[in-house]
């Protein structure tokens, strides 16, 4: 489980899911088969549907806050 909640003004948290997403050429893969990536966002910055091998499974909304579900 990796958790990512980076501040919601700036664009980490859009490119920590990208470095996240992308299958290594080489290197350690530091995500297993079976691994999930939380992701905290504000409502006004969707997260998308997917994110190279990441394929977002739900949203839980908390008022302004959205914690997004990703499995790899």
């Amino acid at each position: 489980i990796v958790f990512v909640d980076p501040p919601y003004h700036e664009e980490v948290g859009p490119k920590a899911l990208e470095l996240l997403g992308e299958v290594p050429e080489e290197g350690p893969d530091f995500l297993g088969e079976d691994a999930a990536v939380v992701y905290e966002h504000h409502k006004r910055y969707p997260a998308p549907e997917t994110v190279g091998r990441l394929k977002k499974k739900k949203d839980y909304n908390y008022g302004d806050t959205v914690v997004s579900l990703y499995l790899a």
